[in-house]
């Protein structure tokens, strides 16, 4: 994307927005018919973005930002701002601080003495300042380069390679870490590892429902249709499509209405809570049950066990 555009006309339009948002999934984006006014978003449909690339699809789009205007300039420009004051950085400032009030203090004590023996005063305040300077600590930078610099290496025996010295120290006044590991230290591919039914039983009609959702679900396949259908194949041909709701972040569900061997389904899948409210049966061991306060309460525990 050369600029910031809001969409006028988009087909099959797909956008790779990792350099704004870490995101690595790509997003649908698609024109609407009346103009949003205000800032850009990410999350907007029918806006693009200078650094971004089109995966697929052909789109028109009208130019509201260029440059440093554009929300890539943004983060340029505050990669450009100095860093803000790391922990280390505290501590320096502050002990440098420390070291300089207590030479003043000093210094200031040595004078007035003098002073009150009646000494010359020249003599006093040459012998103040030679104080001053020989308690001011010249090799502390220094001292502390060196020293983190050592802990640098021992770092690097260890196969850790250090880009900053000061990080260290910044590391060890942690008390939380977060790291965001998908795509660094995992794959990000997701696979089934079991299928169980309601009361967390070995059943294979869950998988053959959700092979069936993902299969005639439109959009961007997310990295859980494509473990799924990897995991359970289907006769699609079999089936067909009668219509479809869309998964948004209010429902949470994503449905499918198909017309297969088994008649006219409507398949859904999405968060266990948001399903189990509109649900009033469920299935196990080929049996259809009522889902009443105690079978909820067992399908509640059955997920909950798993997440953990």
């Amino acid at each position: 994307m050369p600029a910031d555009a809001r969409l006028l006309a988009a087909r099959d339009l797909h956008v790779q927005q990792a350099a704004l948002t870490g995101e690595s999934l790509r997003v649908e984006k698609e024109a609407r018919r009346t103009a949003i006014e205000g800032p850009m978003r990410p999350d907007d449909a029918d806006a693009v973005f200078q650094g971004t690339s089109v995966v697929s699809g052909t789109a028109m789009a009208k130019v509201v930002a260029t440059g440093r205007a554009t929300a890539f300039g943004e983060v340029v420009a505050r990669l450009a701002d100095r860093p803000p004051e790391t922990e280390f950085d505290r501590g320096t400032r502050r002990f440098g601080l420390f070291v300089t009030q207590t030479v003043f203090v000093l210094v200031l004590i040595v004078f007035l003495v003098n002073a009150v023996e009646q000494r010359d005063p020249l003599q006093s305040l040459l012998f103040a300042v030679a104080l001053a300077v020989g308690l001011t600590p010249e090799f502390l930078p220094l001292i502390t380069a060196v020293t983190l610099a050592r802990g640098a290496v021992r770092m690097a025996r260890r196969h850790v390679v250090v880009k900053h010295l000061g990080a260290i120290q910044n590391l060890g006044s942690m008390d939380v870490l977060c790291s965001d590991k998908t795509g660094t230290l995992t794959a990000g591919e997701m696979t089934v590892a079991r299928v169980v039914d309601p009361f967390g039983n070995p059943s294979d009609r869950p998988a053959a429902l959700a092979a069936v959702n993902s299969h005639f679900e439109t959009g961007i396949k997310s990295p859980l249709d494509v473990a799924i259908l990897k995991s359970k194949a289907i006769d699609a041909h079999a089936y067909r499509k009668l219509d479809e709701v869309p998964f948004d972040f209010e429902r949470r569900r994503l449905t499918v209405m198909v017309d297969g061997p088994e008649g006219k389904q409507l398949i859904t899948k999405g968060a266990p809570e948001s399903v189990l409210v509109c649900c009033t049966q469920l299935e196990s061991d080929g049996h259809v049950i009522p889902l009443d306060d105690s079978a909820r309460e067992r399908c509640v525990a059955t997920y909950q066990e798993l997440s953990g």
